[in-house]
């Protein structure tokens, strides 16, 4: 069983808060190499840096793996991504050859979801109710109806055809069609609300949007439509 250092209890400690969603960073639930070097270092950040913070994030997740708890390495990201920089296959086989570990996730995505999962719902089973879903929804309600954003919600809509993306559904009713315009990555704690790409955004039916907001980090189209099935 390996022992953590103090810089590397104060990096799980970070890591714990990132999945709890209670730390404020580019994407809800997780953190970029930058942010995470300036969140538990002073030192000033530089891509050389990565290697550091592979190391440490590495020992920690063998250490959350050893104690029967998802690999917390995995909210650590390219800002321009949701996963980590090294191949999924090369960090399971890490963990496995070296310390004989057994990593049950799939995929980088997979690991994460057990991470969100673990930290930021399990003491809140009994909240996970529909107020709490209805929370989620009308926070993403409150980006599309930001007027200075209303150009691009429409293009979205007018690009998708005012059809839901996930069923299929389209209704036009007193001349309005009845569609969402989802934020298909969470702004999280963003103080502003903002919209920077048509690609960000996707049509939703109302039912859809709800169960796309029924966990943590918004359902996937596509994981939509495998429910739906």
């Amino acid at each position: 069983m390996i022992k953590l250092t103090r810089q590397e209890k104060i990096a799980k400690e970070l890591l714990v808060k990132v999945a709890k969603g209670f730390v404020n960073t580019h994407k809800t639930g997780l953190i970029s190499y930058k942010e995470f070097w300036e969140a538990i270092d002073k030192r000033p950040w530089g891509r050389a840096r990565k290697n550091e913070i592979v190391n440490i994030i590495s020992n920690i997740s063998t250490y959350e793996l050893q104690n029967e708890r998802p690999p917390l390495n995995e909210l650590v990201v390219r800002k321009d991504s949701h996963e980590p920089g090294q191949p999924w296959k090369k960090i399971k086989q890490y963990h496995e050859k070296h310390y004989g570990l057994d990593v049950p996730y799939k995929s980088h995505r997979e690991a994460q979801e057990a991470c969100w999962k673990f930290w930021g719902l399990k003491n809140k089973e009994e909240k996970l109710n529909e107020l709490e879903i209805e929370e989620g929804y009308q926070q993403d309600r409150k980006v599309k109806f930001k007027s200075r954003n209303a150009r691009i919600i429409n293009q979205r809509k007018r690009k998708d055809g005012y059809r839901c993306q996930a069923c299929d559904f389209r209704m036009e009713v007193n001349g309005k069609f009845i569609i969402d315009c989802h934020h298909i990555n969470p702004l999280g704690n963003a103080e502003e609300a903002i919209i920077t790409n048509l690609n960000d955004l996707i049509c939703l039916c109302p039912t859809c949007h709800r169960i796309s907001h029924t966990r943590q980090y918004p359902l996937t189209v596509d994981e939509i439509r495998n429910l739906l099935e």
